[in-house]
């Protein structure tokens, strides 16, 4: 193997702990919200029964867009990235 792709690895290598590393921060940062309404609710559910559970998720999913955008891109990259891994050209 060459030099460079060595290098290259070690690169690919650190950036992705890099990545998992802030990650991980991101998530811990703040509380996770269903976990404090679930906590506190003395019958243990969520969503009541007759209550719509459409219209949770939305507003769910609204009032935290940003997160879904970061999952979104994280989603995207990793495609774009396993496609050119997969696409390279192999020279021997």
């Amino acid at each position: 193997m060459s030099d460079d792709f060595l290098n290259l690895k070690y690169v690919g290598i650190i950036t992705s702990i890099l990545l998992f590393i802030s990650f991980i921060f991101l998530l811990n940062s703040s509380p996770f919200p269903h976990s404090t309404y679930y906590n506190n609710d003395p019958r243990g559910n969520i969503i009541l029964a007759y209550e719509d559970p459409g219209t949770e998720m939305a507003g769910f999913l609204w009032d935290y867009r940003s997160l879904d955008l970061i999952f979104q891109t994280i989603v995207l990259f990793a495609t774009a990235i396993s496609c050119l891994a997969l696409l390279r050209e192999v020279k021997e």
